[in-house]
């Protein structure tokens, strides 16, 4: 059915679950560098407040910035990189759908094609083993011309010989209907 072709595959669950995995060691390092850094921040400053008051302030400045970029640096990293992973995903997960749909297109139509009554003019159809006369095909066949060998068909596209095993020209990517 239409709502089977939406489902989430395995892959992209598990795409789906290193990205948020990936978000979450990325909060957790964030918030252990804003630890380190403090700590760091205030065992500079107290070192620096026994040899040179002065340089106080400019220590505290100094190594704050400095752990905050880190921070900063270390999050967007994060961050990006589980973007990047559920665009990933989405992608896969798109991709399947219409792949999935496709398929379900061409065998509804196929199922169709299979139960309605042929016309006389168009002898071959999907559902068919071989083409019996490709010679009497409509112009918007997917047969035309002549074929070399039985069990093959030639897109109305590109010309290309294809197997009747193939719903779809190999070359130009039309399908046979």
């Amino acid at each position: 059915s239409l709502s089977e072709c939406t489902q989430l595959s395995e892959p992209t669950k598990n795409l789906y679950t290193w990205a948020e995995q990936l978000e979450c060691w990325g909060e957790w390092l964030l918030y252990a560098l804003v630890v380190i850094g403090i700590i760091s921040t205030l065992s500079a400053t107290f070192e620096m407040a026994d040899i040179n008051d002065d340089l106080v302030f400019s220590t505290l400045l100094t190594s704050a910035v400095t752990w905050a970029l880190y921070a900063f640096i270390e999050y967007c990293a994060y961050h990006a990189l589980a973007l990047l992973l559920n665009a990933l995903a989405t992608i896969t997960h798109n991709t399947a759908i219409t792949a999935n749909v496709a398929l379900y297109e061409a065998s509804r139509n196929r199922d169709s094609s299979a139960s309605e009554q042929h016309d006389s003019s168009i002898p071959c159809s999907a559902s068919s083993a071989q083409p019996t006369d490709i010679a009497n095909t409509a112009p918007h066949a997917p047969y035309s011309g002549t074929s070399n060998s039985p069990g093959t068909w030639v897109c109305t596209g590109c010309g290309t010989h294809n197997s009747m095993n193939y719903g779809q020209c190999k070359k130009c990517g039309k399908y046979r209907s």
